[in-house]
């Protein structure tokens, strides 16, 4: 048989659901620039329609331009088969139940000693989509389990829901070794049990969420997975006593700058001895699973480590330039050698970090932490930093938050980029007890009709930048793009067709009273709205900036306020004038008509007091 005689003949396609509302949604199969719609009666072993940035398998029917989704299923299902003839390099695969054949490497049978097994034997698998030839394929091929009842029993159907495995009785707690990893789940040997457990990055708690490697020894839990009903590890932590567990406790409330960064280990130099510390990648959940870059602040734990006896660093989170936890509950502790409690840690016990004995951030004077409800209120903010694995919101009160692209599903479970306005919940992380952002939503957008058509048009936002629109997306409009110059506001989805983004849920801005969110009781806001300020530029970015006032304060500005420098912010230290306004989106005070301040013939910076032709105000510096 010739290697290229062997293709696959399935219509099953594996991609990711890049637009999903309550009725339906559109998939991108890997590999492919086109899109499948579907409905949720096509989502049943989902439950319903799986939002944006699910993984999915499903079978494809219809025609490029017309495609649809059927029988939608997780990426991570089995599919069962039957071992075809094997050619030079590829075999295949009959699907149970229907004639769909797919091909095979020798790679993918570890199971089997990365050979193929003979005609005839019965296989469970994943598909794949093969990133050369574009097409689906069978991946992590092992052997169908036998059933009791000796010869002949019957075999489970196609994608038939599996038990937790003989023994295995979920919720208790399990322990075994990683035997391979994919790109977004991988299998542990268990102790007890020759059947592998099936687990994903979201289960691996003690290891920041990210996969652990192969021949990592885990503890786990089993549990019946709520949307296939197949059993699956969850709460995996390193096994007690093994590579990297945690022993005893050796001091808390550490503070240092990391030094060295690789992807095995790194150290800090630790503030109070200027001596080194060795760190994991695992003691960084707060970073995603990563040691942080060199130079990076951090605050930490020392703890004895369960294999080597020696100290290591633990509970690494970031700080900030003035010695605090960054938005992530505690101030640094005063510089000086960790403390030495000596109180031994059971070699079971996960690692947490010691909140008791520390206050809480932004509280004054020993405050209790929020309140409940504080934390289910929702809060606004920019993101200001942004990365592969962890970044951070800058909130509108001034103060940073950790977030993390798991927090961020409506963006596709990545962290959006530098500027973009969210809005998002606080949550207390159950790995580290320290907040963090949860449902970050994009806040929405606001700006003018700059270019209005039959079929499109577009509309400049307030960050400067033109956004595709459609009359569909106008409904409170009569489904046409109002005139230009309409002020609106809208929200940002990918097309279900080109995968771009445009405009949708295009409102017309409410004019809203003005709303005071900042430091002060802001009652001199409303009657000082007409009132020119003036100020410096003490930061300016692409998407925002912040002007220094005379009084001190902080205004917010955004690039479509600054006309006058071509809608560009201008320079740092550029001297400004500007009024205020209420943001009519968030009803947040912001600047507006940014103009260059005019160079005054009285002002002089000269022999004598200078008063004399001021024009009232007090000089600024």
């Amino acid at each position: 048989v010739e290697m290229d005689s062997i293709q696959s003949t399935t219509s099953w396609r594996v991609g990711t659901v890049q637009h999903a509302d309550q009725r339906s949604g559109a998939i991108q199969a890997d590999s492919s620039q086109d899109f499948a719609t579907f409905i949720s009666d096509a989502c049943a072993e989902l439950g319903g329609i799986p939002p944006s940035g699910t993984r999915v398998a499903f079978r494809l029917t219809g025609e490029a331009g017309e495609a649809f989704a059927e029988e939608v299923v997780p990426e991570d299902v089995d599919f069962l088969g039957t071992m075809g003839q094997g050619g030079r390099g590829v075999g295949s695969i009959k699907l149970d139940g229907c004639d769909d054949r797919l091909s095979v490497l020798p790679i993918c049978c570890a199971a089997f000693g990365e050979v193929f097994p003979a005609p005839g034997t019965a296989v469970k698998f994943k598909i794949v989509m093969d990133a050369t030839s574009g097409l689906p394929r069978a991946d992590y091929v092992r052997p169908q389990p036998v059933e009791k009842g000796g010869k002949g029993a019957s075999r489970p159907e196609p994608m038939q829901l599996e038990k937790a495995p003989e023994g295995m009785s979920t919720g208790a707690t399990f322990t075994g070794t990683v035997t391979s990893l994919k790109e977004s789940f991988g299998f542990i040997a268990p102790d007890s049990s020759p059947e592998e457990m099936f687990f994903m990055p979201k289960s691996c708690r003690g290891f920041g969420h990210m996969l652990p490697p192969i021949g990592t020894r885990v503890s786990y839990e089993v549990v019946q997975d709520e949307k296939t009903g197949r059993p699956r590890a969850e709460n995996i932590y390193p096994e007690a006593g093994g590579d990297g567990a945690a022993g005893a406790l050796l001091g808390t409330g550490t503070t240092g700058t990391i030094s060295a960064t690789g992807a095995k280990f790194g150290f800090i130099m630790q503030d109070h001895d200027s001596s080194k510390m060795f760190i994991l990648p695992m003691s960084c959940t707060a970073f995603g699973g990563c040691i942080p870059p060199v130079g990076t602040r951090v605050f930490y734990d020392v703890v004895e480590d369960g294999k080597t006896g020696r100290p290591r660093a633990e509970n690494v989170q970031p700080m900030d330039s003035s010695g605090l936890v960054m938005a992530l509950g505690a101030p640094a502790l005063a510089k000086g050698g960790p403390s030495h409690p000596k109180t031994p840690r059971p070699s079971s016990a996960r690692s947490v970090p010691a909140m008791a004995a520390l206050p809480w951030s932004g509280a004054k004077g020993g405050q209790a932490p929020p309140s409940a409800w504080e934390f289910e209120e929702e809060r606004c903010g920019v993101i200001c930093q942004q990365g592969d694995k962890f970044g951070f919101i800058l909130q509108d009160s001034g103060e940073k938050m950790f977030v993390m692209p798991a927090a961020c599903a409506s963006f596709g479970s990545v962290i959006p980029p530098e500027g973009t306005r969210v809005t998002f919940k606080v949550v207390m992380d159950g790995k580290t007890g320290r907040p963090r952002a949860e449902d970050v939503q994009d806040e929405g957008r606001s700006g003018v009709i700059s270019q209005t058509g039959e079929k499109y048009g577009f509309i400049l936002q307030d960050s400067g930048e033109s956004m595709f629109v459609m009359p569909a997306a106008c409904a409170s409009f009569g489904s046409v793009i109002p005139p230009e110059g309409t002020r609106v506001t809208f929200r940002v989805v990918p097309d279900g067709k080109t995968g771009r983004p445009r405009a949708e849920d295009v409102q017309p801005e409410p004019v809203m009273a003005p709303r005071w969110s900042g430091k002060g009781d802001g009652k001199s806001l409303g009657k000082d709205m007409d009132e020119e300020r003036a100020g410096v530029i003490f930061q300016s970015g692409e998407k925002y900036g912040f002007i220094l006032q005379d009084s001190g304060e902080k205004m917010f500005v955004m690039p479509a306020a600054c006309t006058s420098f071509g809608s560009v912010i201008p320079p740092e230290g550029t001297r400004v004038t500007f009024h205020i306004v209420p943001d009519g989106k968030t009803g947040r005070p912001r600047a507006e008509d940014v103009q260059p301040e005019p160079v005054l013939a009285a002002r002089r910076f000269g022999k004598g007091d200078g008063q004399k032709g001021m024009d009232g105000r007090s000089a600024p510096y």
